[in-house]
């Protein structure tokens, strides 16, 4: 049946398949130039070396969708979900900005082919579960940087224990924080066991939000402190400049308080 429904795309100039079931066939170099996914259900369809360009794909379930060596140039695609049954929305509200998708598939590809989930839910009272769930997510990417306006103590042993769940952090990390409950003991724990280079600033208060910066360029985005991560609180990674841009800017004029070079 897949390889039938392979034959009947590669041979139509314009396709219209919204909101059909297509999970698991094969679409290994099909030609999609212009179809309409929109709303369908692509759950591990296997589309390596397929040609996507300009096709719409807003709505559509993309779990485990296996792209390696698809072209995906002009899509459109405001949102997605990645699991079935309409669940796991990305973004969660709103639209993907223009672009947006292109640059998060292709870094999925650069990885493994597959687009992973870009956002988990934390569960009260289940810490294990909570850091191994962060830990997917970031997947190989390195922490270059993180923003938690209340970061303390028990934040570092938090982010130290994600580096047990195999979170790679850069060689130099920069820590900016509104809060004042920093041991300089804790943070050089931090130094010698995470990362080789770390350096931690303080700006005015009144941010509220927490995220780290990672090395592909993306962000992952913390409902909840560091200091209590055993919360019903959503975790995502996003693809936009707008909490980069934040922490650059702030960084520039924030005080340093600590720094530590191996």
């Amino acid at each position: 049946e897949g390889y039938a429904f392979f034959y009947l795309l590669s041979r139509t100039p314009e396709i219209v398949i919204t909101h059909s079931d297509l999970s698991g066939i094969n679409l290994t170099k099909a030609k999609l130039n212009n179809a309409n996914f929109k709303g369908a259900n692509l759950a591990s369809v296997r589309a390596l070396d397929a040609d996507f360009r300009n096709a719409k794909l807003t709505g559509a379930c993309l779990k485990d969708l296996q792209c390696k060596g698809a072209k995906f140039d002009g899509v459109r695609c405001d949102f997605f979900y990645q699991q079935e049954g309409l669940v796991g929305r990305y973004p969660i509200k709103g639209r993907l900005a223009k672009g947006e998708f292109f640059k998060l598939i292709q870094e999925k590809q650069k990885r493994d082919g597959i687009l992973k989930p870009m956002s988990i839910r934390l569960e009260a009272g289940k810490d294990d579960g909570n850091f191994r769930k962060i830990a997917e997510l970031i997947d190989e990417s390195a922490i270059e940087a993180i923003f938690d306006p209340y970061l303390d103590d028990k934040a570092l042993e938090n982010l130290k224990k994600l580096h047990k769940y195999g979170v790679v952090f850069s060689n130099k990390v920069k820590l900016l924080t509104s809060s004042d409950e920093l041991s300089k003991q804790k943070l050089s724990d931090f130094f010698r066991d995470v990362v080789k280079d770390v350096e931690t600033r303080r700006m005015k208060r009144g941010e509220h939000r927490r995220f780290l910066l990672l090395d592909d360029g993306s962000t992952l985005i913390l409902g909840c402190s560091w200091n209590q991560i055993s919360k019903n609180e959503v975790v995502s990674i996003e693809f936009k400049d707008f909490d980069r841009d934040f922490f650059n800017s702030n960084w520039k004029t924030a005080r340093k308080i600590w720094h530590q070079l191996l």
